[in-house]
């Protein structure tokens, strides 16, 4: 029993995305006023946005890692090592924000130049995708005696 509902639930799954797109589509198709996309400058500005966020998680992340080190100190087992590896991931953090604010910046300052590379880059990541899920070899069924 338990076999049966997997397969139908494994059989189900594309249709599920199918019917899910196809709802979307006949959605805009319907109503085109109702339906619009952001710029480039937009989205960029809502990442921006996002940014300001994951900023915030990681100077908390790190000011707590700096905090439970001085809390912990002279007390046995001191347990301070925790602390120095949370205060690690706090800069790996912050240098990840300054990467990304970095993309950003060039991406709004400069997006004529800017839109092939991510053109190129959003063709290879698709095409590593369909590369990969294409070459995902196919479960062999077993059949029951």
């Amino acid at each position: 029993m338990l076999e049966t509902v997997e397969k139908v639930h494994s059989f189900l799954e594309p249709v599920n995305a199918v019917r899910g797109i196809s709802i979307a589509v006949v959605a805009v198709l319907a109503f085109p006023g109702n339906a619009s996309a952001m710029t480039l400058l937009q989205a960029l500005g809502v990442f921006h946005m996002f940014l300001g966020a994951y900023l915030v998680v990681t100077l908390l992340v790190f000011s707590i890692g700096v905090y439970s080190y001085f809390a912990r100190l002279g007390t046995w087992p001191t347990y301070r090592d925790i602390s120095i590896e949370v205060m690690e991931w706090g800069l790996v953090m912050l240098f990840v924000l300054v990467v990304l604010l970095g993309i950003v910046q060039f991406f709004q300052k400069y997006p004529g130049g800017a839109l092939p590379i991510l053109a190129f880059v959003l063709i290879v990541i698709a095409a590593f995708f369909i590369l990969r899920f294409a070459a995902v070899p196919k479960k062999k069924e077993k059949k029951d005696a």
